[in-house]
């Protein structure tokens, strides 16, 4: 049984249409309505009826016989609950133009039309809306739902695209950080092993002039392993840190004490490179509880930052006092200084003031990471006051011990 199907994206349903031959009854068009997208008549072939000879006209004469009342009577009565759910009209317009069967009277702009060439039959199919304005509404709203997932979407892949961009940029920024980490720890260990060597080349070759350059040379290789180790122990302290690893001893400390020791022995150090520093104390200083190797290698840090970050003014300053009831201890220089947008990211690891990279300063950027995390755990804080060209100021602030 051949179909014939017609519909577009205005039309609300789909017809499908069979003709039978009933003896004593004469021609019964029976339609059913589905909810789909197409429309559609189904008819039985003419030579189920009449045999082969003839068939073809005898299509053109049964379905006429089907007039106006007959196919109201039939075909609505069968249809129009259907359409009445669907809202939909429809009308059958003859080959001359007129109306066969019409729902509607005036011709509506949006209608879906299927000819007699499309659907092999007598007439032109025409279906409308019942309520065009609904229609259009919920075309409307067709139209919002997508355009509201199309911007769900676009917004989605614009947030995807910025956090991966996002993610990437980071990944290479750290591989940037990690390799200048690489390349400033290199230096670092270059110059206490360049030291080493040469000294040690001296004495077990014999080239001493004298006992007392003797004692100047052990004196220089003592130095320089002490520096190397120091390196070392930072290195691997950083990594205990990172891993939350670190345990610390605490005790009574000697504020003083402590202070006037790690800056003297700083001292005779950065006296080699040319450097002075001014060693200041106000007052009796409140004893502290604390990790003595811990909070000396804080203090050394900042020391050796004042130094490093102050190419043309070779002095640095550093100054122990009381302030309500804590412990402060400064470290000043009259360096590059920091900007103040940069002031809070140096204490992240890796990281480096700029003005620093541009004057070609070596650094591991592992430091004020250290000093922070050291004076967290003693229960202090680390304050900077800097400003680019006149120079930087750390303060440590650290409570005193209950007695």
């Amino acid at each position: 049984m051949p179909t014939y199907t017609m519909g577009d994206g205005n039309s609300t349903g789909a017809l499908t249409g069979s003709m039978r031959k009933r003896r004593g009854v004469g021609i019964r068009l029976m339609l059913s309505f589905k909810r789909t997208s197409r429309m559609g008549f189904r008819r039985p072939q003419p030579s189920s009826y009449y045999g082969k000879r003839g068939s073809a006209c005898a299509a053109a004469k049964i379905l006429p016989l089907a007039g106006p009342r007959y196919l109201e009577q039939q075909w609505l009565s069968v249809l129009r609950p259907l359409m009445d759910r669907q809202s939909v009209r429809l009308a059958l317009i003859d080959a001359e133009g007129h109306p066969v069967l019409a729902q509607f009277s005036a011709t509506p702009p949006r209608q879906a039309v299927r000819n007699s060439a499309e659907t092999q039959l007598p007439w032109t199919l025409h279906v409308v809306s019942r309520d065009p304005m609904a229609e259009l509404t919920q075309q409307g709203n067709r139209r919002r739902l997508l355009l509201l997932a199309f911007t769900l979407v676009a917004t989605f892949v614009l947030a995807g695209s910025y956090f991966i961009a996002r993610a990437v940029t980071r990944e290479l920024e750290v591989v940037r950080l990690q390799s200048d980490f690489v390349s400033a720890v290199s230096h670092e260990f270059r110059t206490p092993l360049a030291s080493l060597r040469q000294l040690s080349e001296l004495l077990s070759d014999g080239r001493v002039p004298s006992e007392r350059r003797r004692q100047e040379y052990y004196q220089g290789l003592r130095r320089a392993s002490e520096r190397l180790y120091r390196l070392v122990e930072s290195l691997l302290d950083f990594g205990r840190m990172q891993a939350g690893a670190r345990q610390y001893r605490f005790e009574l400390v000697e504020t003083e004490s402590l202070f006037r020791s790690v800056v003297e022995e700083f001292a005779e150090e950065a006296g080699e490179r040319g450097y002075r520093v001014d060693i200041a104390q106000q007052g009796h200083l409140p004893r502290v509880q604390a990790d003595r190797e811990a909070l000396s290698r804080a203090l050394w840090n900042l020391l050796d930052n004042a130094v490093k970050y102050s190419p043309q003014n070779k002095t640095v300053w550093a100054e122990a006092t009381c302030e309500n009831g804590q412990v402060a201890i400064r470290v000043c220089d009259k360096g590059l200084g920091i900007a103040p947008h940069e002031q809070k990211q140096i204490f992240k690891k890796f990281v480096r003031a700029a003005s620093a990279d541009a004057a070609g300063a070596k650094g591991t950027g592992l430091g004020l990471t250290m000093v922070e995390h050291i004076i967290a755990a003693h229960g202090g804080q680390v304050r900077v006051d800097s400003e680019p060209g006149v120079g930087s100021t750390f303060t440590i602030i650290l409570p005193s011990a209950k007695e």
